[in-house]
């Protein structure tokens, strides 16, 4: 049975009913007193990195006309009015929030804060997902990313900022070649992992209810190491992958080669779970190669957190 809210008479109240919860709706017009739910916001690079209160965040950090999102950047947020003495209530099941290229992020139509009592705020991006409590992620092939960010008992004059963070790893791959003379073609890199599907639960900021192992391929085309390369090279492509793994294992194919001939054609697969470099929420990993004559001879991880410098490095 649906329950009825009482607020102040000066504010409209409009109750609908969305995946069988209360929804309440409560609209004004600004001139009235009311104040438009529009969120200012950045994007957490490390601990060390929290703007100043009233600062947007943004890609180059303190600058407040910059998506801190990226370029296109959107949320979708669900929301929650906790009335002075009535329990919780949905406010509204799931609203797109788009940047408003100056500081704000807001939506269409308006919402409005209630005169009372407070809200909490679960929001997620990109927006194919939808926020909840608890949303299910299934990390595929070419993942773009999963962020968060929440809110839980505040008012208007309380919330400053959405503070959104990377909620996955990041992985990247350096290559080079232990002899100058030869060139090195990568042909592939796969990781198969024990988990791909599972559980973000906001009020703990964690992965619960893992399952599903599978292989994620890396990158589609091969990818050349000139002769001559005394630096590491990037290579196109990254992944991101659901952290707090069991198992974990990477497969490195590659070819060296003396001008046209191929000399070697090689297949190296590395057992990650032992290694001290650990998975975990917004924690970027770079795995470097140094490819020998037909095998990798070298190893080695790079880890940080995943806008930031101050890399701890492991070799195996």
């Amino acid at each position: 049975m649906k329950q009825l809210l009482i607020i102040s008479a000066s504010a409209l109240i409009l109750f609908f009913s969305c995946s069988k919860e209360n929804v309440v709706h409560v609209e004004g017009m600004s001139e009235d007193g009311r104040y438009a739910m529009q969120f200012s916001s950045y994007l957490l690079q490390s601990k060390n990195s929290v703007p100043k209160k009233g600062s947007s965040g943004t890609k180059a950090q303190g600058d407040p006309q910059a998506n801190p999102l990226g370029d296109g950047g959107t949320f979708n947020m669900r929301a929650w009015y906790n009335p002075q003495s009535s329990p919780r209530r949905l406010f509204y099941s799931c609203v797109n929030y788009s940047w408003d290229n100056n500081r704000y992020f807001v939506s269409n139509p308006t919402y409005y804060w209630p005169a009372n009592g407070t809200m909490d705020f679960c929001a997620v991006s990109p927006s194919v997902f939808v926020p909840d409590t608890v949303v299910r992620v299934t990390v595929t092939d070419g993942q773009t990313d999963f962020l968060t960010a929440s809110q839980f008992g505040c008012t208007r004059s309380t919330l400053s900022s959405l503070v959104f963070g990377h909620k996955l790893n990041k992985i990247s791959f350096k290559a080079i070649g232990s002899d100058t003379t030869l060139r090195y073609q990568v042909d592939s890199i796969s990781i198969n992992v024990s988990n791909s599907v599972a559980d973000y639960v906001y009020s703990t900021d964690s992965w619960t209810n893992p399952s599903t192992q599978r292989t994620y391929s890396c990158f589609s085309s091969a990818q050349t190491v000139p002769a001559g390369t005394s630096t590491p090279m990037p290579l196109q492509g990254s992944l991101m992958l659901l952290p707090s793994q069991s198992s974990l294992e990477m497969t490195i194919r590659f070819k060296s080669f003396y001008g046209s001939v191929c000399l070697h054609d090689a297949q190296h697969t590395i057992d990650l779970s032992s290694s001290l470099v650990k998975w975990g929420i917004n924690k970027h990993l770079c795995y470097t190669f140094v490819l020998g004559a037909g095998d990798v001879i070298v190893f080695s991880a790079e880890s940080d957190s995943w806008a930031d410098g101050g890399a701890v490095i492991f070799q195996n």
